[in-house]
């Protein structure tokens, strides 16, 4: 069969849900198109000679015409999200007032109802749509691409932190004391420097900040690190958020520590890193930082984790989802041409 995706250029998340799906249903056999960016929208045309697609997270006037015109022409729509508009945190650069984030998670109900299958990443954020009047969707979670995203370590000064944190993670950093932990530990450790992507946390020495980093740039950056970090706060929102962070530390070969809920609960050793309770990250840090033997153990595990959290692992979700899209469009197709003019 022939699938296809249409989703907005620019959001790394684009990766996880349509581009390495589509990829690993390639390797499967199916025949797979991607179409160019056009303005920031992936020209739609190109879509029209697919038998099911993925329409990630649009749900503009625009991406609701398009769902109409793929399903008159006997296409499946797959509609796909990966959060709950409706708790963004004010620090997200797509805030809106509650009246907005509200009509926004409306308008994306809306286009669950209409698509052929609706995809979730979490069982959490189904159950939200559920409880919204839409069709539970098909839960499948953020996964890793095939093949390696294993880093080659780069040479660097000291020991290095890291955190790949988007800006809406400056509640989770001051909710939990974030760079208060960090400046304290290298007051303690002059050999510990600290990098952060995203938020800035504003420490006064040994630090280096990004305001944003290019999805390619994702495993090379995290080439000069020593440890990981995932602090999220326990709040609405992150409660339906995704762990693929933790699986792209434990792919590069790092040692990880995150908060105990969310996404993380249930997470561990075995997974390549420790949960870290509220009021607890310096004491955590300075434990993992001082214990080289650990942070073996926990690459070990970790690479061994996440060789199995791949979307070819998945793929076959993926498969059944869209063909079942595609069957559902196509008996709908059929009816129409059975009534009488």
């Amino acid at each position: 069969m022939r699938f296809g995706a249409i989703y907005e250029s620019g959001l790394s998340a684009a990766n996880y849900r349509a581009i390495f799906p589509l990829q690993a249903l390639e390797r499967r056999g199916h025949d797979i198109e991607i179409p160019p960016t056009v303005e920031g929208w992936l020209e739609p045309a190109a879509m029209f000679g697919c038998d099911a697609v993925i329409l990630y997270r649009r749900l503009d006037r625009r991406a609701k015409q398009l769902l109409g015109q793929l399903q008159e022409r006997g296409i499946g729509v797959v509609y796909d999200n990966d959060d709950d508009f409706r708790h963004t945190p004010r620090e997200n650069r797509s805030y809106k007032s509650q009246r907005e984030r509200d009509l926004t998670w409306s308008l994306s109900v809306d286009m669950a109802k209409r698509a052929d299958a609706v995809t979730a990443t979490t069982a959490a954020l189904a159950a939200r749509y559920a409880e919204s009047g839409a069709p539970e969707p098909t839960v499948i979670p953020n996964l890793l691409p095939g093949g390696k995203l294993r880093r080659k370590p780069r040479r660097h000064d000291g020991f290095v932190i890291g955190w790949i944190a988007g800006h809406e993670h400056a509640s989770d950093a001051r909710a939990l004391g974030i760079p208060e932990a960090l400046a304290e530990l290298q007051a303690q450790r002059p050999d510990v420097h600290v990098e952060c992507v995203g938020v800035d946390l504003k420490l006064d020495t040994r630090y280096r900040h990004a305001t944003e980093l290019g999805f390619d740039d994702l495993v090379p950056t995290m080439a000069g690190w020593d440890l990981a970090i995932a602090p999220l706060a326990d709040t609405v929102f992150n409660a339906t958020r995704s762990d693929i962070k933790v699986k792209e530390y434990a792919a590069s070969q790092l040692p990880w520590l995150a908060s105990p809920c969310g996404p993380y609960a249930g997470l561990g050793e075995d997974q390549g890193g420790r949960l870290v309770a509220d009021g607890e990250w310096l004491a955590a840090l300075t434990a993992i930082v001082d214990d080289k033997r650990a942070r073996k153990r926990l690459v070990k595990a970790g690479e061994k984790w996440a060789k199995s959290q791949t979307t070819d692992a998945v793929a076959g979700r993926w498969e059944a989802v869209l063909t079942g899209a595609a069957e559902r469009a196509q008996a709908r197709t059929q009816a129409r041409a059975r009534v009488p003019a």
